[in-house]
């Protein structure tokens, strides 16, 4: 069973609906305003970066290491675009992240061919199964 907190969240992302349609920035724009209320942790810090041009965000949290990092070749962004959504971007960044640390990827185009698949089985997951004993009629 969900938290209260939770369920509040995913009634105000089902009402807002901040990724539906348009394209992958007016998505994030959604996204943003739509989670604008929720507080970060107070121990973990964001610094933003310029990573070869694209700003991005450098998170460090509570006894991570700092001394190494783990670029992933893939963005939130580009998880969206593949058709994820919601808890399926976390996901899948975190088998993406499996499979590169496995060495079972190693290019952004293994990646994204990962989002795909992550993604294809979502909608599968997520599809409403047929329901046994039940018999549809066929019109005449």
């Amino acid at each position: 069973m969900p938290t209260p907190q939770l369920a509040t969240l995913v009634e105000m992302l089902r009402q807002a609906s901040p990724i539906a349609g348009g394209d992958v920035a007016t998505m994030r724009a959604g996204m943003d305003a739509a989670t604008a209320g929720f507080a970060a942790p107070a121990d973990v810090r964001f610094e933003p970066v310029d990573a070869g041009g694209v700003p991005a965000e450098w998170t460090t949290a509570p006894g991570a290491r700092e001394d190494r990092a783990l670029v992933l070749p893939v963005t939130g962004d580009d998880l969206v675009a593949a058709g994820l959504a919601g808890p399926d971007v976390g996901r899948a960044l975190a088998r993406i992240r499996a499979a590169l640390l496995d060495r079972a990827i190693a290019s952004r185009d293994d990646a994204l061919e990962l989002a795909r698949e992550i993604a294809a089985g979502a909608r599968r997951a997520h599809a409403r199964p047929a329901r046994k004993g039940v018999r549809h009629r066929r019109k005449p």
